[in-house]
């Protein structure tokens, strides 16, 4: 999983299978363009939290 940043919204690029790890974080889900995000840098760094106690690596965080 990787996050990018740009115009104040973070968006993370991930596999299906580490979808509940962003549900629980509270990023949300597009549809319509198929990944999570969210505004709140709350939000991401509870993610980063989450994936620290489960073992899984953020490969990067991009900021524009």
């Amino acid at each position: 999983m990787y996050i990018k940043y740009s115009d104040g919204v973070f968006y993370a690029v991930s596999r299906f299978e580490e979808k509940d790890f962003l549900k629980t974080a509270g990023f949300r889900w597009n549809p319509e363009k198929k990944f999570w995000w969210t505004d709140s840098e709350q939000k991401l760094i509870r993610l980063r939290d989450i994936l620290h106690e489960a073992n899984v690596p953020i490969l990067s965080i991009l900021l524009r």
